[in-house]
């Protein structure tokens, strides 16, 4: 019975997420989409009993929101938190299911190894922020161990300053897991990184996940406007680095 529960919500999702698709366009489809998403992932975080302990506030209209990235949970608990239009890369659109769902989400595909197309892609972020629809990017550029929060690249960070669009710098830290403290010996349970495959690591997460802690902090807007891109990831990359290392109570069993 539980899991016809999570199989009617993802359906559910999907087929308003197809017929949104069908029916609008452009910046409008995205919006949708990312509202769409943001109101079924409120019930995926319910059904895996996800408790979210959140510090500080979103500022009001749209954002590019920075964060460090540890799981594929982290975009539907932040999903839950805010609609947002995510970006991510076309490696990922190839994961069987994964990938579909993203579409389905609205996620914004780009290929991160053509530096060619990184000018039309920063246009292409700027225009959804500037329309309205606040960005997630995740500018470690890949999902870590939680050891640390590796640095922030800013290239895209730059579609921030193009539209005069605040960078909110936000820190995801996991506490718990099955009622027990994150640490070395069951993070991979939750964290994704490396080699690991996908495929595996989800059926074992949907079999077994019956409860996770997760603590988001978000921290005040960076003005981008008229800014340098580096100089802004480099400080919300100070902010994201500073609360988890004194947070995260994986570190402290490191």
């Amino acid at each position: 019975m539980r899991y016809i529960v999570l199989i009617f919500v993802i359906c559910s999702f999907a087929i308003k997420a197809l017929w949104i698709s069908l029916a609008s366009k452009g910046t409008e489809r995205s919006k949708l989409l990312s509202q769409n998403a943001h109101n079924h992932a409120k019930k995926v975080i319910k059904f895996f009993n996800v408790s979210l302990k959140m510090g500080g506030e979103f500022p009001k209209g749209s954002f590019l929101a920075a964060a460090n990235h540890l799981s594929y949970i982290d975009v539907i608990m932040l999903a839950a938190l805010y609609p947002s239009t995510y970006i991510s890369y076309t490696r990922i659109e190839r994961i069987f299911f994964v990938g579909g769902m993203a579409r389905l989400g609205g996620t914004l595909f780009l290929e991160r190894e053509n530096k060619h197309k990184m000018h039309q892609d920063i246009e292409k972020i700027a225009a959804m922020l500037a329309s309205g629809n606040s960005v997630t990017i995740f500018p470690e550029g890949r999902c870590t161990n939680g050891d640390t929060v590796i640095d922030f690249h800013g290239a895209y960070i730059q579609a921030a300053v193009a539209a005069g669009i605040p960078v909110v710098p936000i820190c995801i830290t996991y506490k718990s897991v099955n009622g027990e403290t994150i640490c070395l010996s069951n993070r991979d349970f939750l964290f994704i990184y490396g080699k690991t495959p996908f495929g595996p690591h989800i059926i074992r997460l949907i079999r077994r996940l019956r409860s996770v802690e997760i603590e988001v902090q978000v921290f005040p807007p960076i003005d981008a406007a008229a800014g340098d891109r580096k100089a802004i990831a480099l400080a919300a990359h100070t902010d994201v680095l500073g609360y988890y290392t004194a947070n995260s109570p994986l570190l402290a069993k490191l």
